[in-house]
């Protein structure tokens, strides 16, 4: 019979508040798409710096995972903060570079999300399903983008939006369940 694994309640409310804070970013860059494109994508930046911070802290501190999810966690993050500080920096230069480096994070993240959900036992196979359909819808969304740099800059932002949306509710209800150790 599986155990439940308690969380700290300082993980709880961070996994609570970075899925709040990246709800909020997202559903702020889509009500204002019409918008400044640098200052669409600055705000998905530090989306995506909580993001890589959200993700490296949870592979280190997520001992229920298995080794292989952890890693593959903590490297992700490792790799999406310096991306997303990157992106951050260069907004105001070419904007087909910047839609290139989302695309790139998109495809990182999305590969974490999609093994996390095809080897999650914790969580409810309505939700896997829907993790690893969005990781994939959004890998193919990114490589479309990256192989067809014509497509609107605009089309990105969505993209990682609508990704952060899911990403953010998957947070919080991590944060909010009792998790069952396998």
């Amino acid at each position: 019979m599986a155990s439940l694994v308690e969380l700290p309640k300082w993980l709880r409310v961070f996994n609570i508040s970075a899925g709040s804070i990246t709800i909020i970013l997202a559903i702020l860059c889509l009500v204002f798409i019409n918008r400044d494109l640098q200052t669409l994508i600055i705000v998905l930046a530090i989306a995506l710096i909580i993001i890589g911070i959200f993700r490296t802290l949870n592979g280190i501190l997520q001992k229920y995972l298995e080794w292989y999810v952890r890693v593959l966690k903590i490297s992700v993050g490792i790799l999406v903060l310096p991306i997303s500080i990157a992106v951050l920096a260069l907004s105001n230069v070419i904007p087909e570079r910047i839609v290139s480096l989302l695309a790139i994070v998109l495809i990182l993240s999305n590969l974490s999300r999609i093994t996390l959900g095809s080897t999650s036992v914790e969580y409810p196979n309505w939700f896997k399903v829907l993790t690893i359909l969005i990781g994939v819808l959004t890998i193919v969304a990114a490589g479309i983008v990256l192989l067809f740099q014509s497509i609107a800059e605009y089309t990105v932002i969505v993209l990682l939006a609508i990704t952060f949306i899911f990403s953010g509710s998957g947070w919080i209800y991590a944060g909010i369940k009792n998790i069952e150790e396998p």
